[in-house]
């Protein structure tokens, strides 16, 4: 809701009025991506081992709480809501309501998203965790990061 509260206030004029900072957003959202993408591939050259090794089921509030955070402070969530969810809003109605219904809209999505991810993931475990599989995703994954970092940064568009 940090986000939808951000967009309500006015951070997406805020970044359309000024160029400079919009174009700085820019760069310090594609360094972080690029930052993701060398983790990634560093992390695949480390030697695979058995990823469910000593590995024990953590207590539901504290994944809750580990999600929460992490939603909170995604700059991906706060680009989403600045930028895309105030256009879906009427301007001659109260604002908060409006974003407040769009926003959990949007969570409820997410909810419908991961749980089906979830079930998926589940039935895959074996096959994504073999530690050749994991070096292979990491590597991809820190491609395609890298990649999408160093155009976020470099695209004046």
């Amino acid at each position: 809701m940090r986000w939808v509260t951000a967009s309500a206030v006015g951070v997406a004029a805020v970044l359309k009025a000024s160029s400079t900072l919009f174009y700085a957003l820019k760069i310090v959202g594609g360094a972080y991506l690029a930052y993701l993408g060398v983790r990634a591939w560093l992390a695949s050259r480390e030697k695979p081992g058995d990823l469910l090794d000593g590995m024990k089921a953590a207590p539901a509030g504290s994944i809750l709480c580990q999600g929460l955070i992490s939603a909170g402070t995604n700059p991906k969530l706060g680009v989403f809501f600045v930028t895309f969810l105030p256009q879906f809003v009427d301007p001659h109605q109260r604002l908060l309501p409006q974003l407040l219904l769009l926003g959990s809209v949007f969570a409820l999505i997410g909810w419908a998203w991961m749980n089906v991810y979830g079930l998926l993931i589940a039935r895959i475990r074996e096959f994504i965790t073999a530690p050749r599989v994991r070096q292979w995703m990491d590597r991809m994954t820190g491609t395609v990061l890298i990649g999408l970092g160093v155009r976020l940064a470099f695209d004046r568009g």
